[in-house]
């Protein structure tokens, strides 16, 4: 992950393999040295990573975080999917819970700007059962 230094948001990288230890080590040291904004290459063309790390370049710095940021391991904690947020998550409602298998986090200040809760797999219920789509 790399953060914008206008938004403050992270970005997601990918790659296509995994990186070695040495690699990983490269683009770690490569990326404390540049200033990054959202929707520019995250290296340049004589990089030798050039051709293995990619970032979405599409996002703009008022686009959410990504929802693989959620997913992924590398996650410290959860971060408003408006704003980017650590501080200010508000917990959604018992009947949000119920009705999806993931709420992103959504910080009061988002809320208060009216900014909802983004979900995804809703949860089907059939004859008294909870199935999880």
């Amino acid at each position: 992950m790399i953060c914008c230094d206008f938004c403050g948001k992270y970005r997601c990288i990918y790659s296509n393999t995994a990186l070695d230890e040495e690699d990983s080590q490269t683009v770690v040291q490569y990326f404390e040295n540049i200033s990054y904004s959202c929707g520019s290459p995250i290296l340049p063309d004589s990089h030798p990573l050039f051709n293995q790390l990619h970032i979405h370049q599409n996002i703009t710095c008022d686009s959410p975080i990504e929802r693989n940021y959620y997913s992924s391991r590398l996650k410290d904690v959860d971060l408003c999917y408006w704003c980017g947020a650590e501080d200010g998550i508000i917990d959604p409602s018992d009947e949000l819970k119920s009705e999806f298998k993931t709420i992103y986090p959504l910080c009061a200040s988002c809320y208060a700007n009216g900014h909802e809760w983004s979900t995804r797999a809703p949860i089907v219920f059939q004859a008294n059962k909870k199935v999880r789509t």
